[in-house]
């Protein structure tokens, strides 16, 4: 198990790419100011100590070491020893919709890629939980059985499409009644089904679905992606999608489905909003069901890897400075040759 312990420090690596801009932006003036004394290959012999390539080297071993310095401050670190814990939480399983419509860009950058954020933004948040996860469209498929990998489920997060289901449409029963496969038998722990959708339903028994998952003691909390005014969906070829008219088809998000099938799952309806904000509510209001205590393994001894980086950090960076710098600057070479 591989982690950042002060994960914060990455951010400085946002400088290396502005202190590349502003090398360049230095590197080019000075050359113009070059050609403002005549022929720059000869002025390039008249002058013993310049060189075009060394300030280019100088420029790397220091980038180079200053990313290692960050990484060396980021802590670096191994677990290497798993421990067994008791930890209290509920099984929570997430049931993403990815038909077609979830690529229409009425909010941005399209709906399936919000829904992957605000889901990421509520994995984040959880603690001792089991996840799950389904996808569904047309019909409805298994991806992440029950488990406390929240970083397993994030990479399959990242690599989420609307390529994954073979079955266009949308089908919210189907995805309803796979999610409550995909819980435990076990009547102990609170069970959870998290729906996000445009709730663009071609079927219409999802009701029915809900208020039998109630039955088996499933609460149903549904999120909304998409607005009222809706968008057109992209055709991968270019253009849009067309009915049998020749009309470009307009995907609205449909709030009615979705609130009713929460009321039938005794839950929750809530908009998506930025960064998932929206899915907070819902975390809110499911920290106060009961929690099961089930024990679990989790990597509890972590050995610091900084010294590598560190080390290798400073090799550069002496390197950087070994190398000889100008005894003149170029530019006041120029004049003195000039006058």
């Amino acid at each position: 198990m591989f982690r950042f312990e002060n994960k914060d420090i990455l951010y400085l690596l946002l400088a290396l790419p502005a202190l590349f801009l502003l090398f360049w932006y230095n590197r080019r003036t000075l050359s113009r100011n070059i050609k403002k004394f005549g022929n720059v290959k000869l002025i390039q012999r008249l002058l013993i100590n310049f060189s075009t390539s060394r300030p280019w080297w100088k420029f790397g071993l220091l980038s180079l070491g200053l990313l290692m310095l960050i990484f060396a401050l980021a802590r670096p670190q191994f677990g290497s020893k798993l421990k067994e814990v008791k930890k209290e939480g509920m099984e929570i399983v997430i049931a993403m919709d990815v038909s077609r419509s979830m690529e229409a860009k009425d909010i941005a950058p399209n709906r399936l890629a919000s829904a992957k954020r605000s889901i990421e933004h509520f994995v984040n948040k959880l603690d001792g939980d089991m996840l799950g996860m389904i996808v569904f469209a047309g019909d409805a498929y298994i991806q992440i059985p029950l488990t406390n990998d929240y970083g397993a489920a994030r990479m399959y997060l990242d690599n989420v499409d609307t390529d994954i289901a073979p079955v266009q449409g949308t089908n919210l029963s189907k995805a309803i009644n796979m999610s409550v496969k995909a819980f435990s038998p076990d009547p102990e722990p609170a069970k959870v089904l998290l729906i996000i959708s445009d709730g663009e339903d071609h079927e219409e028994n999802a009701v029915e679905a809900a208020k039998m998952a109630a039955k088996d003691g499933v609460k149903i909390y549904t999120v909304g992606m998409g607005t009222k005014k809706g968008g057109p969906i992209p055709k991968s070829s270019g253009g849009f999608h067309k009915n049998n008219a020749g009309e470009v088809v307009i995907s609205k998000l449909n709030e009615q489905v979705l609130s009713s099938i929460a009321k039938a799952g005794n839950g929750k309806y809530v908009l998506a909003g930025k960064s998932g904000s929206g899915l907070d509510v819902i975390l809110n209001d499911i920290s106060t069901l009961d929690k099961t205590e089930r024990k679990v393994e989790v990597y509890a001894e972590f050995d610091d890897q900084y010294q590598y980086p560190l080390a290798l950090a400073i090799v550069l960076l002496l390197i950087e400075v070994i190398i000889s710098r100008k005894k003149e600057h170029t530019i006041e070479k120029l004049k003195s040759l000039k006058s």
